[in-house]
């Protein structure tokens, strides 16, 4: 049976993704792939985020070296995009109404109202002609009676923390960086919040308060091939993948985290 799982606006483009795949010294491309394989496996065993492939599996899929691949499963794992053999934003990003199971459930619930209500005014001699063939087209499900609901949730508690999360993902989301954005939209609509939270919370804003409406994003440096930082970096990649060539010397320029890697700048 084919099942769906929701890939989101901005994936392909997610920071994130480019982390991994610098940590890893391979292309976006390949982090992107690998990424997707992991997000396939979660929706096929259907255990609230938890996947079954490994690092050897995606490895063959994608016809990519296995030491990249490991690579890149480390790095999800540092940086925590998956943690224990699950990735830790399925259930704020997935909705378990997508599955076929819930969908034939609220269907079947859906007609069997129907079915009775038209029995008992079958009953009483009332006419159900228009009604019923209004009932019987059933609307496919889509999560605006959960946002609803929610959004009716946030007006009856309306916890201060809700509101300045809604005002910054939608003022200042361009402000804030990804890990950022995950955490917000992850308290949008929680009644309380720890205490932990509600430190990470006064953090944003104190950040973004200090920034201001001015306040640029930040720019990664660029080396050119030909310039000590450019081959400082070349080294740094040889390094991490074992001493083989990688993609990165095919670029006459290279954009990268900073100036020089992390040794250079030790030193």
């Amino acid at each position: 049976m084919t099942r769906w799982y929701r890939a989101y606006e901005g994936t392909v483009t997610d920071a994130k993704l480019g982390e991994v795949a610098l940590v890893a010294g391979c292309s976006r491309s390949v982090a992107i792939a690998v990424w997707h394989c992991i997000l396939e496996s979660c929706c096929s065993a259907q255990r609230g985020g938890e996947f079954d492939t490994n690092p050897r599996r995606v490895a063959v899929i994608l016809s990519e070296p296995p030491a990249t691949i490991e690579a890149l499963f480390a790095a999800f794992s540092e940086i925590g995009m998956v943690c224990n053999g699950a990735v830790t934003a399925w259930k704020q990003r997935q909705f378990e109404s997508d599955t076929s199971t819930e969908r034939s459930r609220k269907h079947r619930e859906r007609k069997r109202n129907g079915d009775a209500t038209l029995q008992e005014r079958s009953a009483t001699g009332i006419e159900e002609t228009e009604t019923s063939q209004g009932r019987d087209a059933t609307p496919p499900d889509t999560d605006t009676d959960t946002d609803t609901e929610r959004e009716k949730g946030a007006r009856a508690e309306d916890p201060a923390h809700q509101g300045k999360a809604a005002s910054i993902l939608k003022d200042r989301s361009a402000d804030v960086d990804d890990w950022e954005l995950d955490f917000l939209h992850s308290i949008k609509w929680k009644p309380s919040l720890t205490k932990a939270q509600a430190d990470t919370l006064k953090g944003i804003e104190a950040k973004l308060d200090a920034k201001g409406d001015s306040g640029k994003p930040h720019v990664l440096p660029s080396v050119k091939r030909g310039s000590p930082a450019y081959d400082a970096w070349i080294a740094y990649y040889r390094k991490r993948s074992g001493g083989r060539a990688t993609f990165h010397e095919r670029q006459d320029a290279l954009t990268v985290p900073s100036e020089f890697p992390p040794a250079e700048q030790a030193a």
